[in-house]
């Protein structure tokens, strides 16, 4: 039975700060509430979207309780473009940026059409060396079913494996590292090295440094053209993003702009450019690109995509997969009481002026994502694309 994915159901997005470096802070004219109540920080939320969000224009007036729910509270506000506007605890923005850990069971699934025409829980993702991975889930078993032992937060799952071969797991939320750079392969194709991996997140600890090593890796053994799996990759942070791009297109990006960046009428003196990074070392100076990218991907990811193709930079840019999320906007984190408020901030664009994508940026190659195999395998269906256009110069008939 082939497992076609048709939409990543738990998937994870992570859109915190991917405007910023994780600690450079602009200075708002609100930045903190009068208290810690309910209603003050209801009313602090309302008056950052008055002041500094993107739209705070389109803010109508107070006219429910302050004394809603604080997530509810926000959801009433929010411009009808903004999807991604949200509020953390402190603690879980701190694990994300500070420690790259996460609590939970490690594994992002999908729902994928069957053939009695409805759909199963299929797993697309496992994170390595979380509860998930040790208690032997792989990508493309599938959740037969899902049940709590006594209210102990342990849970017992009937799987089915790619062969239809069925098991039990137990499997409890816990603390793991999270590892965002994985299936780091060389592949050899015809008279040509191509380097290849998987990269889930902007967010974590050392990645430039990790992203150094694994280019530096390719480098070394003379990769001819590289295919970045940016899939799952919800987004993060811009910096990063940007010494990625520098990583890949070496001298072709030297000393140009990433992104241009724009506040809203209020912040207009925030309106800036941000430059690629300068170039390491270990950059692969690439005229061409391939980029896997699926509606998973968003935001730093779309950002690097389009920085990417900028017609100054002389890079081809081949995606493959499907259209991406649409998040052409950037935020800033407010810290406030135990809470992080994250609101949209800016709308950003490429050196061309390419930005407002708000659809997704439509890939090159158009394909389907097939959870049969793993990552790196030469006949998973995304990479067998563009590993044809690698070899012909055309996507797949």
């Amino acid at each position: 039975m082939i497992k076609k994915l048709l939409l990543v159901a738990t998937l994870s997005f992570i859109f915190i700060a991917c405007g910023g470096d994780g600690n450079s802070r602009l200075t708002f004219e609100v930045m903190t509430p009068k208290s810690c109540s309910l209603e003050d920080r209801n009313q602090f939320v309302y008056d950052v979207l008055k002041d500094s969000y993107l739209w705070s224009d389109k803010v109508g007036d107070i006219n429910i309780s302050l004394s809603l729910d604080e997530h509810e509270f926000l959801d009433n506000f929010l411009y009808h473009d903004d999807r991604f506007s949200h509020i953390l605890t402190l603690d879980s923005y701190d694990d994300q940026f500070n420690a790259g850990e996460a609590t939970d069971f490690g594994f992002l699934s999908a729902l994928v059409k069957n053939a009695q025409g409805g759909y199963d829980t299929v797993i697309a993702y496992v994170y390595e060396n979380s509860p998930a991975d040790l208690a032997g889930l792989r990508r493309s078993d599938t959740i037969l079913s899902s049940v709590e032992i006594n209210e102990t937060d342990v849970y017992t799952m009937r799987i089915e494996d790619n062969a239809g071969v069925t098991r039990e797991i137990e499997i409890k939320e816990q603390e793991y590292a999270v590892t965002n750079i994985s299936h780091q392969d060389i592949i050899a194709l015809d008279d040509k090295k191509v380097g290849y991996f998987l990269f889930k997140s902007f967010v974590g600890p050392n990645l430039e440094k990790n992203l150094d090593n694994t280019f530096a890796y390719f480098k070394a053994n003379g990769v001819d053209e590289l295919i970045l799996d940016l899939r799952y990759n919800g987004g993060g942070l811009l910096n990063v993003a940007a010494h990625l791009g520098s990583l890949i297109g070496g001298n072709n990006v030297k000393g140009h702009i990433f992104q241009n960046n724009r506040f809203n009428d209020k912040y207009s003196k925030y309106n800036s450019s941000t430059y690629f990074d300068a170039i390491p070392s270990e950059s692969l100076h690439l005229n061409r690109v391939y980029i896997i990218a699926t509606q998973n991907s968003a935001s730093a990811s779309e950002s690097l995509i389009n920085a990417l193709k900028a017609s100054n930079n002389g890079i081809e840019v081949v995606t493959v997969g499907t259209a991406t999320y649409g998040k052409p906007f950037g935020m800033y984190t407010i810290p406030y009481c135990d809470n992080v408020l994250v609101p949209i901030h800016f709308s950003d664009e490429n050196s061309d002026g390419m930005g407002g994508f708000v659809d997704g940026l439509t890939p090159t190659c158009h394909v389907q994502e097939d959870l049969n195999l793993d990552f790196a395998n030469l006949n998973e269906t995304l990479l067998e694309a563009a590993l044809y256009h690698i070899q012909n110069g055309a996507c797949q008939p």
